[in-house]
This record gives structure tokens, sequence and C-alpha cells, in this order.
């Protein structure tokens, strides 16, 4: 469903009590020669919490060059115990990214800009984060925690469509 897609929305249930890990909940990688815009270190999608629990990162293809990101402020501790939802709307179309938390858009920070190249994947991974597209797995990239009911879609969801669906 992320192959070759301008417009995906990821959703999922985590639930984590650990702020001492960075948590990676999905990640997605590619082997594709000549990738557009200079992109070089395989990542097409990572999405995570970072250490300490309140603010969650992004390092999809949706940046130009390599590395970059954005990170996206929940403004309160959520590696705490408590199950929550999270959305990811990639508008490749629009050149536009938003997090939801708990059905709330999150406000983000970075400078990394947006390119409206389509998504490649090879290998899609859940609770870890993968470095090259037949492993790299390193365990202290991985989730400590739960994740539950992970949703890709190949639209961009709105805002009504990621409330009305998440309970």
């Amino acid at each position: 469903v992320l192959d070759q897609r301008l417009n995906v929305t990821v959703e999922f249930w985590f639930l984590t009590s650990n702020t001492t890990a960075r948590h990676n909940f999905v990640s997605a990688h590619t082997t594709q020669a000549n990738e557009p815009n200079n992109r070089t270190d395989g990542d097409e999608l990572n999405i995570g919490l970072n250490v300490g629990g309140t603010s969650f990162y992004t390092n999809p293809k949706s940046y130009v060059g390599t590395g970059g990101g954005y990170a996206y402020d929940a403004g309160r501790i959520v590696a705490d115990g408590q199950w929550h939802h999270v959305a990811l709307v990639r508008n490749g179309s629009l050149g536009a990214e938003q997090m939801y938390l708990d059905g709330v858009a999150l406000t983000r920070s970075g400078t990394a800009s947006f390119t409206t190249d389509p998504i490649h994947t090879d290998a899609v991974v859940l609770g870890q984060d993968i470095d090259s597209t037949y492993g790299g797995y390193d365990s202290t990239q991985a989730t400590y925690g739960q994740l539950d009911e992970v949703r890709f879609w190949s639209v961009a969801r709105s805002t009504q469509e990621i409330a009305a669906d998440r309970n």
C-alpha cells in the first residue's frame, strides 16, 4: 500500500512507559538505485517517539537530501503506560505532512524541505528501525512497548476521518 504512493496515512495505537529509549514504530526501506532528490540512506518512512517520551519524529521520503525530518511536540509525556493513537498523514500531492496524537494535530518543528516524489518501499517493519532491506536491525532502535491496530491507507486522510475511525 505504500509503494509508489504520493498520499499515505499510517495509523496505530502504542503503549509504553519507557522514557529512556527512542521508540521506532514504523520503518520502511528501499534499495532503489538513483533515489530521487539524492536520498541515499534508504529510509522511505520512519515514525517514532524520541527519548523522554514528549516528541515524535518522522524521517520519511518527504524530504530533499539525506537525513532531515520533522519533530512533533506532544506537549506532555506520552510514554505514560497508557494507550495512545498516532496518525501520520503525508499528502505528497500538496507537499504536506501532519501528525495527530489522540485525534489532535501536533505542532511540527524542523527545516526539512518536502518533496512530492512517491514513496518507494522494498520492506516495511513494525516496532523496529530497518537499516537495510534484508536486515540491519539494531536492538537500540526498537519499540519498547506495544503496538496495536496498525493501518496503512493509500490516501491522505482528513482530520475528521481520523477522529471518526480512531475508536
